[in-house]
């Protein structure tokens, strides 16, 4: 427990979240994806805290592949702003995979991982680790830093 602790402030410094605080952002147009493979209780629980923080349009998925098929299907315009992904090593499709075929920012979701993976999953550009359990304001926080950050950058053509 306590190595993933160190591992989670090392990928996801506290300052990165108190950094933006200040700075609200209007998340209810904002479409999140989120993928939970593990258990259909915490797929429901993660909508739950988007929903109750004023995101409205979240899709959640059993799969990163099965992200992918309707992704495939949906409108350009439907599309999400922000994927939350959690880290199976089980899942056919790579966090890599999701991040080139749908060029959406991703955050990874993790109840335990590597520092190497960790820092391969930073390196390829997922813009931040959430630890399992999450407190749920500083997971709201890294989702509204995301989303943040993201809409800063020019956009992809």
């Amino acid at each position: 427990m306590t190595h993933e602790r160190e591992l989670f402030q090392k990928v996801s410094p506290p300052e990165t979240h108190n950094a933006a605080k200040s700075e609200k952002i209007d998340v209810s147009d904002k479409r999140v994806w989120v993928v939970e493979g593990f258990d259909p209780g915490l797929r429901r629980i993660h909508e739950e805290v988007l929903k109750r923080s004023r995101f409205t349009k979240v899709s959640t998925f059993n799969s990163r592949s099965e992200l992918l098929e309707y992704f495939e299907e949906t409108e350009r315009n439907d599309r999400p702003e922000l994927i939350v992904t959690d880290f199976q090593r089980k899942d056919r499709t790579s966090v890599k995979e999701v991040m080139d075929e749908t060029l959406v920012p991703v955050v990874v979701m993790t109840g335990g991982m590597t520092q190497d993976e960790a820092t391969q999953l930073l390196a390829m550009g997922v813009l931040q680790i959430i630890r399992k359990p999450y407190v749920p304001n500083e997971f709201i926080e890294t989702i509204e830093n995301a989303l943040r950050s993201n809409s800063q950058k020019p956009p992809t053509p």
